[in-house]
């Protein structure tokens, strides 16, 4: 009898079988990231080369604090559509602007936004990605920062402080000084008042040294990080806030909680409430606790984050713009002069029936001058991302298909030569004397504050401090840059920052013909 065929089938090992499989998943991803990479839908757009495979190219530009003003490079030389991640595009062709900020179907994409939501699913406002659900969460909070609201705070929260945070320099005589830390007090403090219904106290504390400064700084830093590597807000609380460096978050966020605890232990809530925790506290009151608890402590971080840093940047990109520009500054003097007259001085200032907000906005320079701040040095200038609808979107001919992530940035919208002739430079004037045809054209492409439902909910208030402040500096005191000072701006994809952290200055009393 034959002798049987030997046994052909040979059961694999273990590690075998883990070596096969582990190159099944390198192999399939390696040709999913060179099909998207080169063959995909997005392959027709120019953008660096690392950008085509990986979010990393992103994560480096806003790392080295370049991001914004490569991106803005990037479109100079390639055109309106360029690739700046694997399914990501950054648009500046101004005439998607109102369909890309409208309700739908451009939505906010989840990959950003909820990566802001340090790990809570209700989020706040600014995350909410869902149309209904930011429209139910911006009730909650909009009726306290309409123009009429603004009014009521004038008297109570911006004038006096705004007044405290100058003070400081009335003996100035020429002398170099850092204006940052009183600009940082001030929008802090205005914003804990608009929030808690008092202040952290920022302008009381020797040097203006505060906790809650410390902790806006980490935050402020941390958003590029957790954008990149959302698996941070899985990590438990206690790892992070027992972090040194994150400490000062665990402050603030334990302040915001108690303060919350304190409203919600009071009598039936009003909805008369004056401060956005009183607000939301009758908003809220039939809400599940746990949902409730997480929404107020939420919308309160972020009025106090959202609030007072943007704010901030604003001014110290005005006052840094002043300080290059004498003329400018006498020009403000000039038209403010009509509601602080020279008779009134700075320590009878709250006496003497301050202007209104509503007052400064009426005058030509000075408004003409904001809103030139605002153009060259947008708070949030990097991209906002959304993402594309079922449909899809043509822009100049060129088909995008659903799902992919796009964005603009306010900076490089800024800048169309289109409606800003030498958009590189800086000039109030540009904003006087245009036909309605001219401002018009502008106003479309200003998106400082985003546009549509989804603008920035707090802008009357932001702006009202930027006024007042203006206006008082300029009647008051006179500045030149330090020498050797570097006040310039720099941003981090996302937010901006004051270059080596200081503002300094030439002090003088400002000079009254």
């Amino acid at each position: 009898m034959m002798a049987p065929f030997p046994e052909l089938v040979v059961s694999p090992s273990p590690p075998a079988i883990a070596a096969t499989a582990g190159a099944l998943i390198l192999l399939y991803f390696g040709f999913s990231t060179f099909y998207t990479a080169f063959l995909g839908p997005l392959a027709q757009f120019p953008g660096p080369g690392l950008a085509k495979f990986s979010k990393i190219w992103g994560f480096l530009q806003a790392m080295s604090l370049r991001k914004t003003m490569t991106v803005h490079k990037m479109h100079k030389q390639m055109g309106p559509v360029v690739r700046v991640g694997p399914n990501h595009l950054s648009i500046t062709a101004p005439e998607i602007i109102p369909r890309l900020y409208s309700y739908k179907p451009f939505l906010k994409d989840p990959g950003f936004y909820t990566a802001l939501n340090a790990g809570k699913a209700e989020g706040h406002l600014v995350s909410q990605t869902d149309p209904t659900q930011h429209a139910k969460r911006r009730k909650l909070i909009a009726t306290l920062l309409t123009r009429s609201a603004i009014k009521g705070y004038e008297g109570d929260i911006l004038h006096p402080k705004i007044v405290q945070a100058i003070v400081p320099f009335q003996e100035a005589d020429g002398s170099v000084m850092d204006v940052l830390p009183s600009l940082r007090a001030l929008t802090v403090d205005a914003a804990g008042e608009l929030t808690f219904g008092k202040s952290f106290g920022v302008l009381d504390s020797p040097g203006f040294k505060h906790s809650v400064i410390d902790a806006l700084a980490v935050v402020s830093e941390a958003v590029p990080i957790v954008q990149y590597l959302p698996w941070l807000n899985l990590l438990p609380r206690w790892l992070i806030t027992s972090t040194p460096i994150f400490k000062p978050v665990a402050k603030l966020e334990e302040l915001t909680a108690d303060a919350w605890t304190i409203e919600k232990a009071l009598p039936e809530p009003s909805e008369a409430g004056r401060t956005v925790i009183s607000r939301l506290a009758f908003l809220l009151k039939n809400d599940e606790p746990r949902y409730r608890d997480n929404v107020a402590t939420s919308e309160a971080m972020t009025m106090i984050v959202g609030g007072s840093e943007t704010t901030t940047m604003a001014l110290v990109a005005a006052l840094h713009q002043l300080s290059l520009v004498p003329a400018d500054q006498a020009r403000i003097r000039e038209e403010v002069l009509e509601y602080i007259p020279e008779t009134v001085t700075l320590d009878a200032y709250l006496k003497s029936g301050p202007p209104s907000f509503q007052n400064l906005q009426q005058l030509p320079f000075l408004s003409a001058f904001v809103k030139e701040v605002l153009r060259f040095y947008p708070p949030v200038p990097g991209l906002l991302p959304r993402v594309v609808g079922p449909d899809g979107l043509t822009v100049r001919n060129m088909f995008i298909p659903p799902g992919t992530v796009i964005a603009m940035q306010s900076y490089t919208v800024h800048r169309d030569p289109e409606v800003f002739p030498d958009p590189d430079t800086f000039k109030a004037s540009r904003w006087l004397d245009k036909s309605e045809v001219e401002i018009k054209a502008m106003d479309a492409r200003f998106i400082a504050f985003s546009i549509g439902v989804r603008s920035c909910v707090g802008q009357d208030f932001a702006l009202a401090q930027i006024f007042i402040f203006l206006a008082l500096w300029c009647r008051f005191y006179e500045i030149t840059p330090a020498p050797g000072a570097d006040n310039g701006i720099e941003d981090n994809g996302v937010t901006v920052h004051c270059k080596h952290d200081k503002l300094l200055f030439n002090i003088r009393a400002a000079p009254i013909a």
